[in-house]
């Protein structure tokens, strides 16, 4: 259901978005974030879906690198919006960002709609509130006093939709892609994704992205299996750090090959020892390009 904010709908969503006053970097005028915080709390932002310009990723202006979104899914919609988050699509888990900066996430491979608009919907992590702009001060995402915009959307409960103060632009762009063989759809009849092409491994004519995938399991309990991809032969670090940052573990420092990379972290720091229970950063840093997710240890 979409309601426009116009009158007394604008008044209404004052206390539920909360704003920075001033700019905090070149482009962005401030940070919002939704308040306050629910279950399905969340921020949606439509992309014209273009079949020859497939998304490979989200680039985003992220507030607070110590807390993660609960969950980034990207599905198809009608052009105009709003999206429904009951439909299906792809999911990311627990995705972090930098603090007070541009932040990127790149998918396993490209995708496109068959409607004609794909959503980025960020989802809060209930309970969630943002008491400043940086790091340790909660999520929130960028915004940009701009005409013409993406359409940007909220929702306390992933149901009721309303649509952004007009004038203002969520800072959240696509990466986009030429599209290859063997890229994915988002089916409007399925509401999931339809692989397209050649079924199995990608062939050596499908181009592979760089992306951190979901860790696996999380919760590990206490190994954790960390896979990657890369689009062509890099330099890539790969460190473990704990939530004030710290590092915890050094896993790799070194030039690898395009294609998919895996390793395995047995929830150990640099000097053998078992480390807690608790929730850790994973952080693969790619040519100076730094992706990161958090990770659940369980003993």
């Amino acid at each position: 259901m979409r309601k426009t904010i116009l009158g007394v709908w604008a008044l209404c969503l004052l206390p539920f978005v909360g704003i920075a006053a001033t700019a905090v970097a070149e482009g962005i005028d401030g940070v919002f974030s939704p308040f306050p915080v629910g279950a399905q709390t969340c921020v949606a932002v439509e992309i014209p879906a273009d079949p020859s310009r497939l998304l490979r990723g989200l680039r985003w202006y992220n507030n607070d690198s110590t807390v993660a979104f609960a969950r980034i899914v990207i599905l198809q919609g009608a052009p105009g919006g709003p999206p429904q988050l009951d439909v299906g699509g792809t999911t990311f888990l627990e995705v972090t960002g930098a603090a007070s900066a541009w932040s990127e996430a790149y998918f396993d491979a490209p995708v496109s709609s068959a409607s004609g608009a794909l959503y980025a919907i960020f989802v809060l992590p209930a309970s969630a509130t943002r008491t400043g702009v940086g790091a340790g001060t909660g999520p929130g995402i960028g915004y940009r006093r701009l005409g013409g915009g993406p359409p940007s959307y909220l929702s306390a409960d992933g149901t009721e939709w309303s649509r952004l103060y007009p004038g203002v632009s969520v800072a959240v762009e696509p990466l986009l892609d030429a599209g290859p063989s063997g890229a994915v759809l988002l089916s409007s009849r399925q509401g999931g994704i339809t692989r397209v092409g050649p079924a199995g491994e990608p062939s050596a004519e499908t181009a592979y992205v760089t992306a951190l995938l979901p860790c696996s399991p999380n919760p590990a309990n206490p190994a954790v299996a960390i896979r990657f991809t890369l689009a062509a032969s890099d330099g890539v670090s790969l460190t473990i750090y704990n939530l004030r940052g710290a590092v915890v573990r050094h896993l790799l420092t070194e030039m690898l090959p395009a294609g998919r990379h895996e390793l395995r972290w047995v929830g150990e720091d640099e000097r053998g020892r078992a480390v807690a229970s608790g929730v850790y950063v994973v952080r693969l840093n790619v040519g100076g390009r730094v992706l990161s997710q958090r990770v659940t240890l369980v003993r």
